[in-house]
């Protein structure tokens, strides 16, 4: 388990600390209202990306894992994402209303990457190295055009989004030894009703992060937007890195004594995001995202407190999809997204300014938790959890002391930050050595 997740780390943190850089200084780089392009263009792939998927890929997944002759439900797979694809190509037209929508006319190449089955098949190292890619070329490129060609930035933007698909779509057809194009089929859609339920899910995730940036601009002023998307970028990715861990012991994940560990690990790394913007706000945000947030500390507060919630129970979304509990999960997720949507609308009329931001998602997750522990079929479920959180948590001292003898810079927040990993990793190592090998091809 522990070589997997150093090889998963070490790809995943390059691509994320690229992309959030490359975001930083771009913001710097270019006018608010480029920022904002980018912003769409950006929430607008991650909603493309949850409709391609919908419930298909999550069950395609769970189809693959279980068998071992899973090429046929690949295929079948594919073919109905391609068709899908083809069908948001059209809403490419809509570019007249607003040009950032021309991003749909990408949707059959992204329809057609099929990284999804490298996790399902125990293959979660060659995934997080084409995550790794998905990152590093499209946020490197806009930040080298921020830089010379700020003017083109967001075109830029689309185009390498376009070219690292083309190239890693290659590399996962070879890595699976599976064929790169599928024809069209429109009787293949029949899939995405049949998996209608995990389709929800989806979606609902969506707006349980960067997808809030859709409905700010029509009840916040232009600079909530800018703010809330470059901090909600490092909450995406902070789930991003999660969800990578997961897909990682997909398989494994049938077993609750594998749920508590996954869960537990990812407590551990929302503690150190946490401690980050408790501790030492100002060189978190300054590092991060830029000395001119600095005064929206409380909401990046807020997104520190929502990554706990988030990491306690995420076992469970995993262990929703291996127990077939697609109807009650469906339900939990999307009330969630609702309560989220409605809170970022009705807070605005009280207070248009980020903590009304920081509040919804908050509010959302916290719903989202007290949901997955009704429909969790996990023996003995909060309470190892909550015992983790609550004995780890004693660790803060460390960034407390740190802060409270010498002072929120950067240097000291780095020491901090060092300090409270290497603690929370070597108290917790036996765990993570005592744990399995689990069978697997790649790591």
């Amino acid at each position: 388990m522990l070589k997997r997740i150093v090889f998963i780390a070490v790809l995943t943190g390059i691509g994320q600390i690229i992309a959030i850089f490359s975001i930083k200084f771009t913001s710097v780089l270019v006018s608010p209202q480029k920022l904002s392009s980018i912003a769409h263009i950006d929430a607008l792939l991650s909603l493309l990306l949850s409709i391609i998927a919908l419930g298909l890929q999550s069950s395609a997944m769970r189809n693959i894992a279980l068998t071992t002759k899973w090429k046929e439900e690949y295929n079948t797979t594919q073919t109905a994402r391609f068709t899908l694809g083809l069908i948001l190509f059209t809403l490419g037209t809509f570019l007249f209303v607003r040009w950032e929508y021309s991003f749909f006319f990408l949707a059959p190449l992204f329809a057609m990457s099929g990284d999804y089955a490298l996790y399902a098949i125990g293959k979660p190292v060659t995934g997080a190295a084409i995550a790794c890619l998905r990152l590093t070329i499209p946020y490197g490129f806009m930040l080298i055009a921020a830089r010379f060609k700020p003017e083109i930035v967001s075109y830029v933007f689309i185009l390498s989004w376009a070219f690292v698909y083309l190239v890693t779509n290659t590399i996962i057809s070879r890595a699976l030894q599976v064929k790169s194009f599928y024809a069209p089929e429109w009787r293949s859609l029949k899939l995405y009703l049949q998996s209608l339920p995990l389709g929800i899910v989806s979606v609902s995730f969506y707006f349980l992060g960067i997808g809030v940036i859709l409905i700010i601009p029509y009840f916040y002023p232009l600079a909530v937007e800018t703010v809330a998307f470059i901090a909600l970028k490092f909450y995406v990715l902070f789930k991003g890195v999660l969800r990578i861990i997961h897909q990682a012991f997909f398989k494994e994940m049938i077993n609750d004594s594998w749920c508590l560990k996954i869960d537990q690990l990812s407590i551990l790394i929302a503690l150190l995001y946490l401690s980050s913007t408790l501790f030492f706000p100002n060189s978190f945000i300054t590092f991060f995202s830029g000395k001119q947030y600095v005064g929206e500390k409380y909401f990046f507060l807020l997104l520190g407190i929502s990554a706990v919630v988030y990491s306690m129970l995420l076992s469970c979304t995993t262990r929703a999809l291996l127990d077939v509990k697609d109807r009650p999960y469906t339900i939990i997720t999307a009330i969630a997204a609702l309560i989220t949507i409605i809170s970022v609308i009705v807070l605005s009329y009280f207070n248009m300014a980020l903590i009304s931001i920081g509040v919804s998602i908050l509010v959302g997750e916290i719903f989202l938790l007290l949901g997955l522990r009704k429909i969790s079929t996990i023996k003995n479920l909060m309470l190892p959890r909550l015992f983790f959180l609550f004995t780890n948590s004693s660790m803060l001292l460390i960034p407390y002391l740190f802060v409270r003898f010498f002072k929120d810079d950067f240097v000291t927040y780095i020491i901090s930050l060092i300090t409270l990993s290497l603690a929370l990793f070597f108290v917790n190592l036996k765990k993570i050595r005592l744990s399995p090998v689990a069978n697997t091809t790649d790591g």
